[in-house]
């Protein structure tokens, strides 16, 4: 009797740990879905790319320059796509900003994460790199999300499993030179 039991407890606890990997994992993805397409939108070219990342201060963020009124040759027009921390650990929000507010994104008013729609939660780690591949030659976005089911424990491929994942974007629109 007491090995049947034995057995059950660790079907229900892996069972439990397969849940909350999988939601994780989805959760994760839907947010790094969230981002890649918002920047396959981005416009811009070399000297004002439309790509704005602050990560050395609080609160960090990566914003996408939108044309939404269909006036390429105009950035006045246009609509910021944020992507922050709000200055909140382990958080991760989205919010909107129009473009006229100047060159980079103004993260008062509309972005606090009052205001803000929370995409993610458990983040980890997150980080956003402007690469530029001289090789090619071409510039892109590389994003990583990582998330953990408790961000406060370290990572236990059991108990507290990690969830990591990393894109390129490199927005179609753009043109890396003048």
């Amino acid at each position: 009797m007491i090995g049947v039991v034995s057995v059950n407890y660790a079907m229900k606890r892996m069972e439990n740990t397969t849940a909350k990997t999988t939601i994780l994992g989805m959760q994760t993805a839907a947010a790094m879905n969230h981002i890649t397409r918002n920047g396959l939108l981005a416009v811009g070219f070399e000297s004002n790319p439309g790509i704005v990342l602050q990560l050395t201060t609080s609160p960090a963020y990566l914003s996408f320059r939108q044309d939404v009124a269909s006036t390429p040759g105009n950035f006045n027009d246009d609509q910021w796509v944020i992507y922050t921390d709000a200055g909140q650990a382990n958080h991760l929000y989205t919010c909107r900003q129009d473009a006229a507010t100047g060159a980079v994104p103004n993260l008062g008013g509309a972005c606090d994460p009052a205001q803000s729609l929370l995409l993610l939660d458990n983040v980890s780690l997150i980080n956003y790199q402007l690469v530029r591949d001289n090789t090619v030659p071409s510039t892109y976005l590389e994003v990583e999300i990582q998330t953990r089911a408790d961000v406060t424990q370290p990572s236990d491929p059991i108990r507290n499993p990690t969830y990591d994942l990393t894109t390129q974007i490199s927005p179609p629109f753009h043109s890396w030179s003048n």
